[in-house]
């Protein structure tokens, strides 16, 4: 087999996007055959999305592979190269294949990392647009002057429910994430007052509160996506998501969060400028913002601020540092005194302890509760009209669900009643089986005693 470039990525939309456009490019620069292996998106999705559902590829030198074993196949390729975000060393021009795990582009000799990035940008340009995606964006480019806008983006939603669900060890490497996500409405109002003051907004948000108040505490004209439902009526939840990134790409400039790769790729697709919102970061309105999401938390609470404390540093921001620092000492202080209930355990539910038996993620797991709250209450309804009515199989089938169900999301006494009751329903059905079998037996013995 002739020298080739694999591509995957298991995380999110940008970052897969990052890693297939940038894998393209070091595969075109080398003249090697690429290969991307697209897996399925449903631990953020709830439904699959293959890579039609946003490009085109069809005449460029890029092959999905659908099959999970020739793709293992060729990443277990005796002497294949890793690329990946710690790669330093020269990559050798000579190995049979390159397996490239990075977000980035991978400079050639004598290239540097602006010029590799600079030759991926047109690759994901031209590259044809999936049909609906096509249309959607035209109509909303013919209604919206794109270019007149600045986009600004909002993470916050999933970022600050999933940092609670995690045990302490995993949480400080949450928490180097959540710091480079996750900036208040005040520092971001900060940012746009310094850098556009008077530009219109398109403001794009997984959490429509904080849209919202970002709206009523400024004095431009703001857009969101809200504003286009009939042109995007066609599309999935991914394609939206997916158009969302094209429709930053087309603004003026994005102010967003740093460590995004959601608005990083729109940047990237675009050329143009990502100012990072951490750069007009209020500490003291951040601090306190985030102490109203954790309340009675410091555990969480020191770990978050740790977590910024190590951002600025690394970023030589030491005065800012120096601030995030000593709340997270002060919170450390406050968990040594009155320690703080672990995270994640509520009435009827150990998220923790349910996360390490399942072994997916939070995004998948909040996704199982979410369907719990939708099926429980007619499997609930649906059980007791049975059992009254005497259909104990169809009983115990529901009863077995709902304990399925609740085992998946850590809910250990629903799990456990429903158990006791399809057991003492199985008691009940086989006694009463029983019964009606010996009838007959039952009356004759009974007529016998009377005529005795």
């Amino acid at each position: 087999m002739p020298q080739f470039v694999v591509a995957s990525r298991p995380d999110g939309l940008g970052y897969r996007l990052m890693n297939l456009f940038h894998g393209l490019r070091y595969a075109n620069a080398r003249n090697l055959d690429f290969y991307i292996r697209w897996q399925k998106i449903l631990p953020f999705y709830n439904t699959e999305s293959p890579l039609s559902d946003f490009y085109d590829f069809s005449g460029l030198n890029l092959t999905v592979l659908e099959d999970h074993k020739h793709f293992k196949a060729m990443t277990a390729t005796p002497g294949l190269h890793h690329i990946s975000q710690k790669t330093r060393d020269p990559i050798p021009g000579d190995a049979p294949g390159y397996f490239f795990t990075q977000k980035r582009s991978s400079p050639l000799a004598g290239e540097t990392y602006e010029y590799a990035t600079e030759q991926a940008r047109p690759i994901s340009q031209n590259v044809k647009l999936n049909d609906k995606v096509n249309q959607a964006m035209e109509a909303i480019c013919n209604l919206t002057p794109l270019k007149n806008y600045v986009a600004v983006h909002i993470r916050r939603g999933d970022i600050v429910a999933d940092l609670g669900l995690y045990t302490i060890e995993t949480e400080r490497e949450r928490a180097l994430i959540f710091c480079q996500r996750f900036v208040d409405i005040a520092s971001y109002i900060n940012a746009i007052s310094s850098l556009y003051p008077e530009q219109p907004l398109f403001i794009f948000s997984n959490d429509t509160t904080q849209v919202i108040e970002l709206k009523n505490k400024l004095n431009v004209p703001v857009i969101t996506v809200d504003n286009f439902v009939d042109e995007l009526a066609n599309l999935t939840l991914v394609q939206k998501d997916f158009i969302e990134m094209l429709l930053m790409s087309e603004c003026r400039a994005i102010i967003g969060p740093s460590g995004s790769i959601f608005s990083g790729f729109a940047a990237f697709s675009g050329g143009i400028k990502k100012h990072p919102v951490q750069d007009w970061i209020i500490p003291e309105e951040t601090i306190l913002t985030i102490e109203k999401l954790y309340p009675n938390n410091s555990r969480v609470l020191s770990v978050i601020f740790e977590g910024y404390e190590h951002f600025y540093r690394e970023s030589k921001k030491f005065d800012l540092a120096s601030i995030f620092a000593e709340r997270a000492k002060l919170h450390n202080l406050n968990e040594q005194k009155n320690p703080s209930e672990p995270p994640g355990i509520f009435p009827g539910i150990n998220i923790n302890d349910s996360l390490k038996k399942s072994k997916v993620n939070a995004v998948d797991f909040r996704k199982r509760i979410t369907e719990f709250k939708q099926d429980s209450p007619s499997i609930i309804s649906e059980i007791l009209p049975l059992i009254t009515s005497g259909n104990y199989h169809s009983a115990q089938e529901l009863l077995s669900v709902l304990e399925f169900k609740a085992g998946a999301i850590g809910a250990e006494e629903l799990k456990n009643s429903a158990s006791l009751l399809k057991t003492s329903m199985e008691q009940i059905r086989k006694a009463y089986d029983e019964l009606t079998e010996n009838y007959r037996v039952v009356i004759e013995s009974i007529d016998k005693i009377q005529k005795t």
